[in-house]
C-alpha cells in the first residue's frame, strides 16, 4: 500500500477486522476469516465477505470512508507520532487503552500534543532530538487510569501508552519520563549494563518495595528526566503556587535521583560500559546539586526522604 504497487495480496482478518500496521483497520461485515487486497492509484480495494469495498487515500485519512479507521498522524515542528487506537496488540500496558477516539478525542489530543512539543522544545530542549527521532507511536490509556498515568512496553520500541492529562506540562512530564524508559530499552538491547546473574534487591527512593538492579537502574534513568522536568518548571511554572511546588519537587527528586545512582556506583555488579554510563548519570546529578534551592524545600525533601526509608525498613525488614 505505502508503494502504491497494484498487486493483489490476501491477508487474515482478526473478528471481521484488516489491520494495516502503521496505517489503519478496516471493519469489515460477513465475517469472512481473509480478505483480498490490492493497491491503486485513488487509494486501495478490499474485497472480503462477498463485498467490494473502495477506500480513498484522501478520503480516508480524513475519516470520512465508512469502514475505514485510518491511524491519526499527529505532526509539528520536526516530530511526527501516530495516535494508535486501531492496533489490537496496544493493550500490553498496566492500563486498558482507548477504544477508538471521536473526531473530538482526536483533536483534544492533537492540542495536547501540541502545547507539550512547544513546551519540551522551549524549556527541556535537550529532550526533543530524541523524542522527534524516536518516539513513533502513542496509545491513548483509558481515563479510568487516572490522568498522570504513562507506561511502556520493554519490546515496542519506539511507543508509550499514556492517559491524556488536562495540563500539557503535565504530558510532557510523562513523555519525556517514559521516553527515558525507550531510550535505555535500546541501549540494553545493544549493551550489557550489568551482571543479568545478580539476585540482590535494593532501595528506591520512589518505590515502597525492594528492586533488582535493573529496574533500579531504569527507575533512576527515568528519574533523570522527571528531576530535569521539575528543575526547568521551576522558571517556566505560570503561577507563583506552581513556581513553588517546582522547588519543592526538584528538591526532592534531585534528592531521589542522586541516592539511587550513589546505589547503582556502589552495587559491584555493572559491567565496564555499565560503570561508564552510571558515571555519565552521576555527572549530571552532581551538576545540579550546585544549584540554589529555597530552605524550606530542602528541609521538605529531607524529611521526606527521611520517613519514606524508615517506612521502607519496617514494611521490608525480616519477619519472625
Amino acid at each position: 500500500l505505502r508503494a502504491r504497487r497494484a498487486d493483489t495480496v490476501v491477508v487474515p482478518l482478526r473478528d471481521g477486522t484488516l489491520r494495516l500496521p502503521g496505517i489503519g483497520r478496516a471493519l469489515l461485515p460477513g465475517g469472512a476469516e481473509e480478505a483480498e487486497l490490492t493497491a491503486q492509484a485513488y487509494g486501495f480495494t478490499v474485497r472480503a465477505g462477498g463485498r467490494r469495498i473502495r477506500m480513498g487515500w484522501s478520503e480516508g485519512l480524513d475519516g470520512r470512508t465508512p469502514h475505514w479507521q485510518p491511524v491519526r498522524l499527529f505532526e509539528a515542528g520536526g516530530w511526527t507520532v501516530a495516535l494508535e487506537d486501531t492496533d489490537p496488540l496496544r493493550d500490553r500496558y498496566p492500563w486498558p487503552p482507548e477504544e477508538r477516539l471521536p473526531a473530538s478525542g482526536a483533536r483534544a489530543w492533537a492540542d495536547a500534543l501540541a502545547g507539550t512539543w512547544a513546551l519540551i522544545q522551549r524549556h527541556l530542549p535537550a529532550y526533543a532530538p530524541g523524542i522527534s527521532a524516536g518516539l513513533r507511536s502513542i496509545t491513548p490509556l483509558s481515563p479510568r487510569a487516572g490522568s498522570d498515568t504513562s507506561a511502556t512496553c520493554r519490546d515496542a520500541f519506539g511507543a508509550v501508552g499514556a492517559a491524556r492529562p488536562a495540563a500539557p506540562a503535565l504530558l510532557a512530564l510523562l513523555i519525556v519520563h517514559e521516553f527515558q524508559h525507550v531510550k535505555l530499552g535500546a541501549v540494553l538491547d545493544s549493551c550489557d549494563l550489568y551482571d543479568p546473574q545478580d539476585t540482590d534487591r535494593y532501595y528506591a527512593p520512589w518505590r515502597d518495595d525492594p528492586r533488582p538492579l535493573g529496574a533500579l537502574l531504569q527507575g533512576a534513568y527515568a528519574h533523570l528526566a522527571v528531576t530535569d522536568f521539575w528543575r526547568a518548571r521551576r522558571t517556566a511554572a505560570e503561577s507563583a503556587a506552581g513556581r513553588a511546588r517546582a522547588e519543592s519537587e526538584f528538591a526532592r527528586r534531585r534528592r531521589q535521583t542522586t541516592e539511587a545512582i550513589d546505589t547503582l556506583a556502589r552495587c559491584g555488579a555493572l559491567t565496564g560500559p555499565g560503570k561508564r554510563f552510571v558515571a555519565g548519570m552521576g555527572e549530571r546529578a552532581a551538576a545540579w546539586r550546585e544549584e540554589r534551592v529555597a530552605p524550606e524545600a530542602l528541609a521538605a525533601a529531607a524529611d521526606s526522604a527521611r520517613r519514606h526509608r524508615d517506612a521502607w525498613r519496617a514494611r521490608n525488614a525480616p519477619r519472625g
